[in-house]
């Protein structure tokens, strides 16, 4: 289950003097610690309007917005309420990218209640923790969410959820940096949507190629416009079922079909080698192999790679190029991210696995997906 917290105003609530504590705690000396607040002191604001205004105002919250250090020291001061939400159980995980927090809660089917129970419990001492930072949480626009990979699972004899007397509403599907998650990780929802914003994309192209604009020019629109929102996300949700991404393969075909003004049924795959462009398909292998080979050369923090399988013992012939299988004991877990990982790279040919360099391997990779198309 997953809890999606609004931090409100996250960025304009940031204590200084909680925050140049957590700089001392964390190990600046002195003299760092009089540089930062000499860079968060001493500004002031007022309000204009009406042909008048307010007098100045001494600011000891926020951060300048637009600063570089500003999203350094937000991630600095927020960590606290991470390091402590991870400390609370082994079953439960916070994770947060800029302002965007989610609490994760591993929990069984058959003792739904009282993990239910267990977690607002939980959330109301991580809760304090963001009351000490000054942090206010947005009770009424937080989310609940509870995941799982069984369809028939019941839902609606839940009990109600509350956070600080307030219910949480249950969600079929919340939206998490962009990407729409479902309960039960079909990710059709989230095809949908991008199908909808690749339309939108082709009726542009379609306008554009009507009044003469080159191909070239529209192939550079396809890429900057059109590839990446289909690369957005895909190492997460690439490995569903091929009924779900065939709308996209078909939004694809379309948008190369409006470029070169080809008939609805000519095939159009050479176009995709002529141009150097990866499907569907193919895209979700580039990315997940380039993150393979960066697990596999230690380029990843070490978060993710710690969750990536590694051979201790080299084999005596080329299989020590691969990486570990894990057991998989159901089709939804073979699809999942970091089963894909492993099963993605030990598919590739020896002499891609044996390139050390990560650019020289895109360029390799590219060629040889293409070839495959």
């Amino acid at each position: 289950m997953g809890v999606f917290l609004d931090i409100a105003k996250a960025f304009d609530c940031i204590s200084h003097t909680v925050l140049l504590s957590v700089l001392s705690d964390i190990g600046c000396d002195a003299q760092t610690l009089s540089w930062f607040s000499s860079f968060l002191g001493g500004r002031q604001v007022r309000v204009i309007g009406d042909h008048t205004h307010s007098s100045f105002r001494v600011m000891d919250l926020g951060l300048a917005q637009g600063s570089t250090l500003g999203p350094f020291l937000f991630i600095i001061y927020l960590n606290i309420v991470l390091k402590f939400a991870n400390s609370i159980s082994p079953n439960l995980c916070a994770i947060a990218y800029a302002d965007d927090t989610t609490i994760l809660f591993r929990s069984n089917q058959n003792s739904i209640d009282a993990d239910l129970k267990t977690l607002a419990s939980f959330l109301e001492m991580i809760m304090k923790c963001f009351d000490y930072l000054k942090l206010s949480i947005n009770v009424q626009k937080t989310q609940l969410i509870l995941f799982s990979p069984n369809k028939s699972s019941p839902i609606g004899s839940i009990p109600d959820f509350y956070v600080r007397g307030v219910k949480l509403p249950l969600m079929e599907k919340v939206i998490c940096r962009g990407i729409t998650l479902d309960r039960h990780f079909s990710w059709q929802p989230y095809a949908g949507i991008v199908c909808t914003k690749l339309n939108k994309v082709i009726a542009t192209l379609h306008r554009l190629s009507r009044v003469g604009v080159p191909q070239k020019t529209l192939i550079l629109l396809l890429k900057s416009l059109f590839i990446p929102v289909v690369s957005y996300g895909i190492l997460v949700w690439g490995s569903t079922f091929n009924s779900t991404l065939h709308p996209l393969s078909v939004c694809y075909n379309n948008a190369l079909r409006v470029i070169f003004k080809i008939n609805r049924r000519t095939s159009v795959t050479h176009l995709y080698k002529l141009h150097d462009l990866l499907d569907v398909k193919s895209t979700f292998r580039f990315h997940m192999c380039c993150f393979a080979f960066q697990s596999v050369h230690n380029l990843l923090p070490h978060q993710l790679n710690s969750h990536v399988p590694h051979r201790d013992v080299p084999l005596r012939n080329d299989r020590h190029l691969n990486l570990p299988l894990r057991p998989v004991l159901s089709d939804y877990m073979s699809r999942s991210p970091l089963n894909q990982v492993t099963t993605q790279w030990n598919s590739l040919p020896t002499h891609l696995k044996t390139i050390s360099n990560l650019s020289k391997f895109k360029t390799e990779l590219k060629l040889y997906l293409l070839s495959n198309i």
